[in-house]
């Protein structure tokens, strides 16, 4: 029998049951893998093959280092070398980037990264990472030398071959690693055709469902939903973790539990997996009309409203009169949790910093936050104060003792471990498998679950830790289970993914809601359902600027564009940005993009300088920073300033902004109307020469 059964992320499956076998293929990173699983159900046998993908990319990196050596300048630092040279580090560092995105078990390695570049990396955990530091620093030092070598004659090594043969050789290897490496890995994400959009267009009205309201029930049920940072499904493996997490199974086998729950694009980080659990999407961020920032290129933390166009779990449940509080123990500015959550109808967010006149100087903390044995305490006080209430309650808990790369144990746990205790990833897991058990325990023998649904879930599949080669064994998964008095115990086998997880709460609480966005629930008495959404191609959702501009909704500008009063945000009707902020505009004069500059200042012109001079733009900045950009008769130094306009266009207008004024965005619209004519090329290079001296300031 062949089953698309992980069809998401170009990833197939072959079940053959007779011979108990599966293939594994993931296209995006060339990976190849059998696992052969005996009949016993106490036993898995495993048969790992070579990781192909990563095998390909060491020798592509071998080649080109290789390649730096061989090849012999004609002269110091000659044309030909000082190509050469910089090609090589092109291939050297699509190389490195590409081993690294498979080395963390990261299909949408960039997508997360550059997402938390431009949102937030406030209180991230980077000394969990000093391993990873190190050897990337190594990494890009490699690449300085195979820089230096082919632009230095006198630092020849015994590999030189005479040329011209020897330079032959040389660029037929740099051209062998850069097709066997990134050449082949950019060819399977090609652009979408225009048949494969339109098709996208028929799956984005035909598929996505916006639910508005929620259908009255006689006693709504509460909500209690405790996400565990990367603690999948593959821990259970008792083949692989025998008694690792004891708790978690028991606690599993007492309520609805899904075995299957696979992980599409853009869902496989902490705040896109809690997106796709909640609001039945993956985390797409608009694209702008030029280059392919798709998804994650806009800085959305700087901009008031979180995706406010999804209509998730909050937005729902705040219709049926909940109480919506969030607990976690990192920053709610890292990646803009509390953000995504105030827009969503919460009450109150709390993370670290909300919890620092409460805090002591005893607490338990790690480099993330506050451990989990802090954060159970605190939110048994809080299901306390909620519980007391008359209305019905969500409280959504995040934990992060399990961060990969090697977690952290809560000092509750003292001594335990698991097994020799070498491995501080399991020991941590092991340890929260504990916590999580003594809290159930105790919520169950409080009579929480009489009124209130708990739902244990991971956030995401890990990224690599100390035991990735362990878990590479099994079939990768994410947990997710259910527990409640009159929730019966059941273990659903079918096909789901996250973003289905969404409506499956809501049906949990006793709300007939069968689908919300992509998410199609399997609950509700069903037995057998084919695989979730199997005609969605989820590399064209991810890839739609459609789905994702009308997620964020951005501003019309219809209305004034004025400076709120504390100068530090630009206000476009109900939207406050942060300043500074750059936004590009479509042919139409809509708003295509927005670039809030959280962490640096110099994201806005460099923006600018990968568009073309046609591209009109709103840049909000402080005078002073935009001084060198402005036409000479306009040099405004102080306050805020708005500065509008095409870098080819006749002239740059500029707007001094003061707090409780306005600039009336018909006036704006008119002169942007004829910002691109007539251009010129001279004060185009003149603009862009000053946004290249910005980026040096």
């Amino acid at each position: 029998m062949i089953s698309p059964a992980a069809g998401c992320c170009g990833r197939f499956r072959y079940d053959l049951r007779v011979r108990n076998l599966r293939c594994h293929t993931d296209v995006s990173l060339f990976s190849f893998r059998w696992e052969t699983h005996g009949i016993r159900e106490t036993g898995l046998l495993v048969f790992r093959g070579l990781e192909f993908g990563m095998l390909v990319l060491v020798i592509c990196v071998a080649f080109a280092m290789l390649a730096a050596l061989i090849w012999t300048p004609a002269k110091p630092r000659s044309p030909a070398s000082l190509c050469f040279a910089l090609i090589n580090a092109l291939v050297l560092t699509l190389c490195g980037l590409l081993i690294l995105r498979q080395w963390l078990d990261m299909p949408n390695l960039e997508a997360a990264v550059i997402y938390h570049l431009r949102v937030g990396m406030e209180q991230a955990g980077y000394g969990d990472f000093w391993r990873e530091i190190v050897a990337i620093t190594a990494y890009l030092m490699v690449v300085l030398a195979c820089v230096a070598l082919p632009l230095l004659p006198q630092v020849r090594l015994s590999l030189a071959v005479p040329k011209p043969g020897g330079n032959r050789l040389a660029v037929a290897l740099v051209a062998a690693a850069m097709l066997l490496g990134p050449g082949r890995y950019w060819y399977s994400g090609s652009n979408m055709t225009a048949a494969s959009q339109a098709a996208l267009s028929k799956t984005f009205r035909d598929q996505y469902v916006s639910v508005t309201q929620l259908p009255a029930v006689e006693t709504p049920k509460s909500l209690i939903y405790l996400y565990l940072e990367s603690l999948e499904r593959t821990y259970f493996n008792e083949a692989i973790f025998p008694g690792l997490v004891p708790n978690l199974k028991r606690l599993e086998a007492a309520g609805l539990s899904f075995a299957h729950v696979k992980e599409t694009p853009y869902t496989n980080w902490t705040i896109a997996g809690m997106v796709a659990t909640q609001c039945g999407v993956p985390l797409l961020l608009p694209e702008s009309d030029y280059g392919q920032e798709a998804h994650y290129g806009n800085a959305m933390g700087g901009i008031s409203a979180f995706m406010p166009n999804a209509n998730c779990l909050g937005d729902l449940l705040k219709t049926a009169d909940y109480q919506l509080h969030y607990l976690g123990g990192a920053s709610l500015k890292f990646a803009g949790k509390g953000n995504f959550y105030l827009t969503h109808g919460f009450d109150e967010t709390i993370g670290i910093d909300e919890l620092a006149d409460q805090m002591t100087g005893q607490e338990c903390t790690n480099a993330w936050g506050l451990c989990d044995d802090e954060l159970f305490h605190m939110a048994k006080r809080r299901l306390l104060e909620l519980r007391s209430m008359p209305d019905p309650y969500a409280l959504v808990m995040l934990t992060l003792d399990t961060h990969a790369p090697r977690g952290m144990k809560s000092r509750t746990c003292g001594p335990l471990q698991y097994g020799d205790g070498d491995n501080p990833i399991l020991n941590a897991v092991h340890c929260t498998d504990l916590l999580v058990g003594q809290l159930v325990d105790r919520l169950t023998e409080q009579g929480y679950l009489r009124d209130a649904v708990l739902i244990v879930a991971s956030d995401h599949l890990s990224n690599r830790n100390t035991a990735t080669d362990l878990m590479n064994r099994g079939w990768r998964q994410n947990l997710f289970f259910a527990l409640g008095d009159d929730i019966p115990a059941n273990r659903v086998q079918v096909n789901v993914e996250k973003v289905d997880l969404a409506p499956v709460v809501l049906n949990l609480l006793g709300y007939d809601v069968p689908r919300l966005g992509f998410g199609i629930s399997p609950v509700n008495g069903v037995n057998e359902i084919v695989p979730a959404n199997p005609q969605i191609d989820w590399d064209q959702v991810t890839n739609s600027s459609q789905l994702s501009r009308f997620l964020w909704s951005f501003p019309d500008l219809t209305g004034e564009i004025a400076l709120v009063t504390n100068g530090e945000e630009l206000q476009i009707d109900d939207t406050s940005l942060s300043l500074p902020t750059l936004i590009l505009l479509g042919d139409d004069l809509r708003i295509a993009s927005i670039h809030p500059e959280i962490y640096s200042a110099t994201k806005s012109a460099q923006t600018l300088l990968d568009r073309p001079g046609s591209q009109r733009f709103i840049w909000a900045d402080r005078c002073g920073a935009l001084a060198g950009i402005m036409d000479a008769a306009q040099q405004p130094d102080e306050g805020q300033c708005l500065l509008y306009g095409a870098l080819a266009g006749e002239r740059l207008f500029i707007d001094v902004l003061q707090p409780d004024t306005a600039v009336e965005s018909g006036v704006l619209l008119a002169r942007l109307a004829a910002a691109t004519g007539p251009l010129s090329t001279d004060t185009e290079q003149r603009r862009r020469a000053a946004l290249a001296a910005h980026l040096t300031d």
